[in-house]
């Protein structure tokens, strides 16, 4: 067999190789895409929701009746609409007042990143993350988008000096380990955390 004859089919070789890593690489990008597209479209309506409903309860019967919307009915929206799109859904943070919402290693990696960011002010709200992730033997996409807190939420998250003692003693008898105060205006809270198992 000549050579250029082989020089031909090695070029052949090398074209048909880079096609088939370019479609490759088009359709993984065109999937992560939907999904972050999907994921966003979820975080954003359960921040509309839970915050709607806190405005709602905080103009109605102040902070106190607003820390029960966040012990019972935050919890309630995050499965709700979960459920509703076949996810888990979580709020997660370095900092948590419900234990249950302590970041895990994969989420803590995510928002140690952020606060690096955040430091660099690099970090806003269009800043998300997707990784697709192998657990037991199955595929996981993974997606975080950052929580930021706002003015009305330092009346239950803010420094010692911005918090009336009757939401001081009530935050105490439902969290007792609570470690979600401190903060100022624009600080990262945490994430909303969403899971998916994909094929």
């Amino acid at each position: 067999m000549s050579c250029p004859y082989m020089y031909k089919m090695k070029k052949i070789y090398l074209l048909i190789t880079a096609l088939t890593l370019l479609i490759l690489f088009t359709a993984q990008t065109n999937s992560d895409d939907e999904l972050k597209n999907h994921f966003r479209e979820i975080s954003l309506t359960f921040m509309e929701d839970l915050k709607s409903v806190l405005m709602k309860n905080l103009s109605e019967g102040g902070p106190l009746q607003a820390i029960t919307v966040c012990s019972d009915t935050a919890q309630e929206l995050t499965n709700i609409i979960g459920e509703k799109n076949n996810v888990v859904l979580r709020r997660v943070t370095f900092k948590p007042r419900n234990p249950k919402d302590t970041a895990d290693a994969f989420e803590a990696k995510v928002l140690s990143r952020w606060h690096e960011l955040m430091d660099e002010g690099s970090l806003d709200k269009e800043t998300e993350y997707l990784e697709i992730v192998k657990i037991e033997n199955e595929s996981y996409a993974r997606y975080m988008k950052p929580i930021f807190i706002q003015g009305p939420c330092l009346t239950c998250h803010g420094g010692e000096n911005m918090i009336g003692g009757e939401v001081k003693n009530l935050l105490k008898e439902i969290y007792p380990d609570d470690k979600a105060t401190g903060y100022k205006p624009g600080n990262l809270r945490g994430a909303i955390s969403i899971s998916q198992i994909i094929e």
